[in-house]
């Protein structure tokens, strides 16, 4: 984005029948390490993993400060780590150890993420910015209405899309 995340944060409140916006750092640029691999990995990095992400675990917790992570379950697995043990991971290009917290499931990348928190995201990359938003909008309003108020509120510095339709055409192409 050309605007800084914050401003475009309060863009995307002011627009009509939007609930909440959850920004956050997500990025394909992370990897964990170990002495036999190295597992590309999609890194999730929030404000903090309350109640307003509802995010879950399997296991464990989300992280609360900025040297622990929670990671999807197959990469624990591949790396034979359990919660309590110490991954290495590198961001951006930048090393940095954390305590595993918790595990998760998802579905992008293969399986393959972690959830760190934005300080933690920043103490590796001081340049990184908010670059996804996750919105929620009022019962009963009309996503398309919603989808292109947004759009209009960003200036096109960002696409905008209905998760229902993005699920869809993932269970689609896996139905295919």
């Amino acid at each position: 984005t050309i605007e800084k995340g914050d401003i475009i944060q309060k863009r995307i409140q002011n627009v009509d029948n939007v609930i909440k916006s959850t920004p956050l750092i997500k990025s394909l640029n992370g990897s964990v390490l170990s002495s036999e691999e190295k597992i590309s990995l999609l890194v999730y990095a929030y404000d903090s993993y309350g109640a307003e992400t509802s995010l879950q675990v399997l296991e464990g917790e989300n992280p609360q400060n900025d040297y622990e992570a929670a990671v999807s379950k197959n990469v624990l697995e591949r790396l034979d780590k359990k919660i309590g043990d110490m991954i290495t991971l590198n961001v951006d290009g930048k090393d940095s150890t954390f305590l595993v917290t918790g595990s998760f499931q998802v579905m992008s990348n293969g399986g393959q993420a972690v959830r760190i928190t934005k300080g933690a995201y920043k103490m590796l990359n001081p340049n990184a910015d908010y670059n996804w938003f996750a919105v929620n909008i009022k019962e009963g309003a009309d996503a398309e209405v919603v989808k292109a108020a947004l759009q209009k509120a960003v200036g096109g510095q960002m696409s905008v899309s209905i998760m229902t339709e993005f699920i869809d055409n993932i269970v689609g192409a896996i139905v295919k």
